[in-house]
């Protein structure tokens, strides 16, 4: 009546039996709790990794809660997205924000937001698959941020380059 679940325990079984198997199943469950969230922030920083870590990043999200993910600039214009056949089994094309979605800023260089990450799937994401959504967005903004900056210092070679070649140091440039 109250919504708890009821059982009955012969008595023939000590209570300290019922204590310890209920201890020993809470330990199994942190312990495969933990190693599912080491694999996953693993799999995250193996994807930092690649030659297009955005979307190995994205990709690799989408994988870890089985569902879809995508990385947006700040006016919500999609960068890249990762979708597994699954998603859309069943409900045709579109992927719907219904139950499990969450987005998460991606904070460049002073905290300025330089995009967003947007990862979903149809049942609630669990605290495992949250966290690593949260570990995708910072390591995205890690990322972008060193990549705008290895593109902010091509550019001013370039420029150095452009400069010495009009003004006839062809040798120098």
């Amino acid at each position: 009546q109250a919504g708890l679940p009821l059982f009955e325990i012969p008595w023939a079984i000590p209570f300290s039996a019922v204590v310890k198997a209920v201890s020993q199943a809470q330990a199994s469950a942190e312990q495969a709790n933990l190693l599912r969230t080491n694999r996953a922030q693993r799999r995250l920083i193996g994807a930092v990794g690649r030659a297009d870590a955005a979307h190995a990043l994205v990709s690799t999200t989408a994988q870890i809660i089985d569902g879809w993910s995508a990385l947006t600039d700040t006016s919500g214009h999609v960068i890249t997205r990762a979708e597994l056949a699954t998603v859309h089994q069943g409900a045709g094309r579109a992927s719907s924000f219904a139950t499990g979605a969450m987005v998460q800023n991606i904070d460049g260089v002073q905290g300025r937001r330089i995009g967003l990450l947007m990862a979903g799937r149809r049942r609630d994401l669990d605290s495992i698959e949250q966290s690593a959504c949260l570990l995708a967005a910072q390591l995205l903004g890690v990322q972008l941020a060193l990549s705008q900056q290895h593109h902010d210092a091509m550019a001013g070679v370039r420029n150095l380059l452009l400069a010495e070649v009009l003004a006839g140091r062809t040798l120098a440039a």
